[in-house]
């Protein structure tokens, strides 16, 4: 196979090495999907730079036409490359239109017409070596797949800067200008492809596009030693945003919506579209009710100090009220000037559910205890009262002044707190309710009670006491007369 020493394929080679830097520098970075897929790219640039010097210094036709089809693996798949780097660049490859298996179908059917036209010639109907300047040259005609293949070049190349230019919008300063460093390495051989399919329509026979790669080499090696490219990639503050489990509305110095994220979407049910330029009252009938109001003011007036604290707005979906705690903060230029408002909307409906329940539980048990007549202690297991619940008459005996943190020993007879000892004890111990009935003197004479006993923790005790002075003088009545 002979060679001829052509200068276009000398060209070649600076660029060649270029990118073989630019590969090296990219495999010291961690392994991530955007890494890989940037190899990919470089890689396949650089077998698509190599080849096509190789086909310029090739002098037999055949030989040409065999490392153009070789060459071609790295053509074919360097605008997908392109595309799925920008799509995990972007933080957008998730999406199901930029799933990668789909991106490879067109390579495959590409490679396999390549390495097949001679029987069908839908890539190359024809190919006329020529000379010029004394290098034998070939001139490829192309076919109906060849610009097919251009179409889907295009369509990618163009897919993957509109991802770029649009994030870039929304990325810091320093992440713009890695956007635009990467976005420049792919523009550079398209511009130089485009040039020689103009100049091929009119009898050129060397492609351009290889040296291009040239500029690429020169842009991501400044993306990467300049701006970290790998190693810090931008995260677009919309996702952020979205991200967020509350919801954020961003509002202008009039007060009207200018973003919101897809939690506050949901909470307020509208979508963004709808929102813009609303100011809150009408985007929620529930802003414009009083208790609001300060809320409202605060937005509405600059200089109005620091914002309402621990404001709770409620909202009424679906039959269902839903509470969120709204904390503001204002949007601020260096000289101080408010240029905008930030609500969060913290959703505590089940805190406040929970808390409703606990006051309907905690007033529910109150009125079932107000409903007992009979007396209720908590004693602790050293025989002193820790609570109460009283609703005292001379008939217990017990002057209630003065109960809490009094002990047993201080309130009955010694016999009559030595068996409420025991009783409070074996409560404890056993685990079992312990029953104790006991006479007392009183103002307005003997009365007799009983004294339930159930373990409230390992070391208290509910005790109920009962009066049963009418219980037990009926029953003495009864006994009398029968007697």
């Amino acid at each position: 196979m002979k060679f001829q020493p052509i200068p276009a394929a000398f060209a070649t080679i600076p660029g060649i090495l270029l990118c073989l830097f630019v590969i090296e520098r990219i495999m010291r970075r961690r392994t991530t999907p955007a890494r890989n897929w940037l190899l990919l790219l470089c890689g396949a640039a650089t077998w698509w730079l190599a080849f096509s010097g190789v086909e310029l210094a090739a002098v037999d036709p055949a030989a040409k036409i065999l490392w153009s089809k070789i060459d071609y693996i790295g053509i074919v798949l360097t605008p997908p490359a392109w595309l799925l780097f920008a799509a995990v660049y972007t933080r957008q490859s998730e999406r199901a239109w930029l799933r990668w298996p789909y991106y490879l179908v067109e390579p495959v059917i590409m490679l396999i017409l390549v390495w097949t036209n001679e029987r069908h010639g839908w890539f190359w109907p024809s190919t006329t070596p020529v000379v010029e300047d004394g290098f034998v040259l070939l001139r490829y005609a192309h076919g109906p797949a060849f610009w097919v293949h251009i179409a889907y070049a295009y369509l990618t190349l163009g897919l993957g800067a509109f991802l770029l230019l649009r994030s870039a919008q929304k990325f810091t300063r320093w992440y713009r200008g890695q956007a635009l460093l990467v976005l420049g390495s792919a523009v550079a051989p398209w511009i130089a492809n485009v040039a020689y399919l103009y100049q091929s329509s009119k009898g050129a026979t060397v492609d351009p596009t290889p040296l291009g790669f040239v500029l690429s080499g020169l842009f991501l090696l400044g993306a990467l030693s300049r701006y970290r490219l790998i190693d810090t990639a931008p995260v677009n503050p919309s996702a952020i945003l979205d991200g967020m489990g509350s919801g954020i509305i961003v509002l202008d110095p009039e007060g009207r919506v200018v973003d919101l994220n897809a939690k506050a979407q949901e909470i307020l049910g509208v979508r963004i579209e709808e929102a813009v330029r609303q100011d809150l009252a009408t985007l929620a009938p529930e802003w414009a009710t009083p208790q609001h109001q300060p809320l409202l003011q605060w937005i509405a007036a600059p200089d109005a100090g620091e914002p309402p604290q621990h404001h709770i707005l409620t909202l009424h979906r679906k039959g269902e009220r839903y509470y969120y705690e709204a904390h503001l903060s204002r949007f601020e230029t260096r000289l101080g000037h408010t240029i905008g408002t930030l609500i969060a909307l913290h959703d505590i409906t089940a805190i406040q559910r929970a808390q409703e329940h606990l006051r309907a539980s905690e007033a529910k048990n109150h009125a079932l205890l107000e409903a007992i007549p009979d007396q209720i202690f908590l004693i602790d297991d050293q025989g002193v009262i820790q609570e109460f619940k009283a609703s005292w008459d001379d008939g217990f005996a017990i002057d209630p002044h003065g109960l809490l943190g009094a002990s047993i020993w201080d309130l009955f007879p010694e016999p009559i707190a030595e068996r409420f000892q025991a009783a409070l004890r074996q409560a404890l111990h056993a685990g079992d309710t312990q029953t104790l009935s006991y006479q007392l003197e009183s103002p307005s004479g003997l009365r007799y009670f009983e004294a339930r006993f159930v373990a409230y923790s390992d070391e208290a005790v509910v005790v109920t006491v009962r009066n049963v002075t009418e219980r037990e003088e009926a029953a003495l009545a009864l006994q009398r007369q029968r007697a």
